[in-house]
């Protein structure tokens, strides 16, 4: 199903009928999704023609028309980062305020840019970080399968990374972050070991899952047998069935639960599975995949029972696809997904 379309018209003029009709819809209570499609369609025609001083005069004419539509194209420029629309934005906006309102939104903006500025280089910092220490990665919407010497086989979902510490007498992996799947070729003398944040799985030959999600480590058993203990007391363990999962925390092990393995291991084949699953939830699995933002306008689809199953190759074509089959208006820019 193809995403909305936003249509421009670069060089359209501003008729004295367009005109009335702007004073007419400023005139009137007006509504915030109207705005936002309005500052939806300049943004992409100011993209289209950046040097067309036509197309600049009638987005002048239309933003001038009602302070809510320049506070419109601000949210859009602002969600979007282009500094030539934050600041096309910041002058149209501020000849709507007063002169102490301007001065505080730059100074908003300075402490914003700044907040910014500084969690760029944590970020950064930390990449580096897990960069030294992993030795296999994958960048967000890449998968990898890894043969390891011993003849097991793991395959990294996006934004995942390992280190492997293989001796004569032990195999360990620990599992720096992301979600990653073991086939585990059978060794009786040497026991594998993989460690998440907050649990250790110990088999000897198996095919499982660790995904760690914030603070739970998720453990998943698909094929043979795994002991799961808690790293900070290995006396909290459990052992697992094929088809049986458990979470592990920093502080307690939760109880062990039934799984559908088709659907939890359907990312390791490249696709994403789900049956009556709230929207909200599917879109949060599949954004892992998608290196953009996705902005939800629309509230009322978070809750909203989709089932499906999607290819994880092109995200945004599965994120576009879902959200128009919940009912969702779909806007799409380079980067950017909007849902309304």
């Amino acid at each position: 199903m193809a995403a909305a379309m936003v249509t421009a018209h670069p060089g359209a003029a501003v008729t004295q009928n367009d005109q009335s009709n702007a004073r007419a819809q400023a005139a009137s209570p007006g509504d915030d999704t109207q705005f936002r499609d309005e500052a939806l369609d300049w943004f992409v025609r100011l993209q289209a023609a950046t040097n067309d001083p036509a197309v600049r005069r009638n987005f002048r004419a239309w933003s001038e028309s009602d302070p809510r539509r320049a506070a419109a194209f601000a949210e859009v420029a602002a969600m979007w980062g282009e500094p030539e629309f934050l600041k096309a934005a910041e002058n149209v906006a501020g000849a709507t305020r007063p002169a102490n309102a301007t001065r505080k939104r730059r100074r908003n903006v300075t402490v914003a840019a700044t907040a910014i500025f500084l969690l760029w280089g944590a970020t950064h910092a930390s990449d580096i970080m897990l960069w030294a220490r992993a030795d296999y990665m994958t960048a967000t919407g890449e998968q990898r399968t890894v043969s390891l010497p011993d003849g097991s086989r793991m395959i990294l979902n996006t934004a995942s990374a390992v280190a492997i510490n293989f001796t004569d007498s032990s195999r360990t992996v620990h599992v720096l972050e992301g979600q990653v799947f073991f086939d585990v070729a059978r060794d009786t003398a040497r026991p594998f070991v993989v460690d998440g944040n907050y649990s250790r799985v110990s088999v000897t030959g198996t095919a499982f899952d660790v995904h760690l999600e914030g603070d739970l480590d998720d453990v998943a058993l698909a094929r043979g047998q795994v002991a799961v203990s808690r790293l900070a007391q290995p006396s909290d363990h459990t052992d697992l069935t094929p088809g049986e999962a458990v979470n592990v925390g920093p502080a307690a092990m939760a109880s062990v639960r039934a799984i559908d393995t088709a659907s939890t291991f359907a990312w390791t084949e490249g696709r994403i599975t789900f049956d009556q699953q709230p929207f909200g939830q599917v879109l949060e699995q599949l954004q892992r995949y998608y290196g953009g933002r996705v902005v939800v306008w629309n509230s009322a689809l978070q809750g909203t029972a989709v089932s499906g199953s999607y290819k994880l190759d092109d995200p945004a074509l599965a994120i576009r696809s879902l959200a128009e089959a919940a009912g969702a208006k779909v806007t799409t820019l380079p980067g950017v997904i909007i849902l309304r």
